[in-house]
């Protein structure tokens, strides 16, 4: 059994695999995970509400865009799954796909690890639009290669920015706006930022799609997904557990071609 764990800007989602398509999942605030004795009770408390045994975790897979947590996640992994090994993608285990970037060391794991996803579970091309900390939206080609993408800023950061930045507006959760037109202040904001990002990523989707020979299916994740994919029209296909998808991909390629006779 593998715990596969997401760390993000914003937020964490774990996931238990069995092997089977679903996942047992969580999430809590990325925040938290440095409050050691309050991170392993909750890891605890949601095991136990899954049913799983902890002493069956065999591997514990980390993908982490927060490199200041890493060493602090891997101790406290460590003494909580005697049984289990810890490991990251990007050092321990490698993300098999061809990183096309011209940087290729500035592409985020989580990026790839969706690309990777994507490859073995939908036609190609693809892209696939990330609605997390920031949105991001991926292309992978018709050979399966990582081509490069688009980054704005999020939704959460969007809402905080109008609130640290201005003197009157309120700080607002993400929800669905009652209409497009605010008849509010509160619904004045949640019409701009959630229809607003609904058009820009419309929009973007129909200009890349222009530079494929071939209509690349679209594929959405992250954590506003739920909102968004309300709203947006231009994405075929939603998964939540997209990243966690391709993290236990990565990991199973590459413990199978560790195993393979030299």
């Amino acid at each position: 059994m593998l715990l596969l764990v997401d760390i993000g800007n914003s937020s964490t989602t774990f996931g238990i695999s069995n092997g089977k398509k679903k996942y047992f999942c969580w999430h809590c605030p990325t925040k938290t995970l440095e409050k050691k004795k309050s991170f392993q009770v909750s890891q605890i408390e949601n095991l136990k509400r899954g049913k799983i045994n902890q002493n069956k975790i065999s591997a514990v897979i980390i993908c982490s865009v927060v490199p200041k947590l890493n060493r602090i996640i891997k101790k406290n992994y460590k003494d909580m799954f005697l049984n289990g090994k810890v490991f990251f993608i990007g050092n321990d285990i490698q993300i098999p796909i061809n990183n096309k970037y011209k940087f290729p060391l500035q592409v985020g794991n989580d990026r790839l690890v969706n690309a990777l996803g994507v490859k073995f579970s939908y036609s190609l091309p693809a892209m696939v639009v990330d609605f997390g900390t920031a949105i991001t939206i991926d292309i992978i080609s018709k050979k399966g290669d990582y081509l490069g993408g688009v980054i704005v800023p999020g939704i959460n950061l969007s809402l905080k920015a109008l609130y640290e930045n201005t003197a009157l507006l309120p700080l607002l959760n993400p929800r669905k706006p009652k209409a497009i037109l605010g008849k509010d202040t509160e619904n004045s904001i949640l019409s701009g930022i959630f229809y607003g990002y609904s058009f820009l990523v419309d929009g973007l989707i129909g200009k890349l799609k222009a530079t494929f020979n071939a209509a690349p299916v679209v594929i959405a994740t992250g954590g506003n997904l739920e909102i968004m994919k309300q709203l947006c029209k231009g994405i075929d296909h939603y998964s939540q557990n997209l990243t966690l998808k391709g993290i236990e991909i990565a990991y199973n390629l590459t413990i199978n071609k560790a195993k393979q006779p030299k």
